[in-house]
């Protein structure tokens, strides 16, 4: 099996949503416990794009080279993060939509 980088864009602003989703709730579990598993059931190195002082209790960030760009921006700092040619880059979208991973 190919080595694997996996990254989860979890620096958005939630302003939508008004909460941070990475913390929403679905069946019991946030999002980003959810997004962590599945990511982690392909890859064994499992990266968070977003804030280091937010999420590196979880396990390791990158975080963002141009801040407020948007999940393209999320995009760019994960692939220069990146040592591997595979990566596998995971968005999450809000529980209301009922969309699960």
């Amino acid at each position: 099996m190919p080595e694997v980088t996996a990254f989860i864009l979890a620096g958005g602003k939630s302003t939508r949503m008004g909460v941070d989703k990475a913390f929403a709730g679905l069946d019991g579990r946030t999002l980003l416990a959810r997004a962590l598993q599945l990511a982690r059931s392909v890859a064994s190195d499992v990266r968070i794009v977003g804030n280091k002082a937010k999420f590196a209790r979880f396990g390791p960030v990158v975080e963002d080279m141009f801040p407020n760009c948007g999940p393209l921006g999320g995009i760019h700092a994960a692939l220069r993060a990146s040592a591997t040619d595979l990566n596998l880059v995971l968005a999450w979208m809000c529980p209301s939509c009922q969309l699960t991973f």
